[in-house]
């Protein structure tokens, strides 16, 4: 029992040690690929058609697939493999937090779509319904 003990949890902190930790992240990252993607995908099949083209691409996007399955494998290793908290990671709701998640959002909007956000801006709340015709 002791080798056991040596070879899978760490001498200094009662959790695995960081390598079975990042196996078991992985693991998990690729069965929470699998889950959401069939979940996604599923339901986009049983969604009826006539809600429309947009939600059925929304719903098997891949980025979206992804980005719902590495978060939920990150905060599920977090809480499992490294018992401790997404607050221990520095991450917290405060000013300069959401200026960055604002900037990150700008980031990617304003290079798919340059005119899309200064328009709105420019144009204020009535500009939106113009902004979704010409969409």
């Amino acid at each position: 029992m002791k080798v056991f003990q040596r070879i899978l949890i760490s001498p200094d902190e009662p959790r695995l040690r960081s390598g079975w930790r990042l196996l078991g992240f992985f693991l998990l990252m690729f069965l929470a690929l699998f889950v959401v993607g069939s979940l996604f995908i599923g339901v986009s099949v049983l969604v009826d058609s006539s809600v429309g083209a947009p939600v059925l691409a929304f719903l098997r996007d891949d980025s979206l697939i992804s980005l719902v399955a590495i978060t939920a494998s990150v905060y599920l290793a977090r809480r499992w493999y490294d018992r401790r908290s997404f607050a221990s990671l520095g991450l917290v709701r405060n000013r300069a937090a959401n200026l960055d998640l604002l900037v990150g959002i700008f980031i990617p909007g304003r290079h798919h779509r340059p005119d899309g956000l200064e328009a709105l801006l420019r144009r204020g709340a009535d500009g939106l319904s113009d902004l979704a015709n010409d969409i």
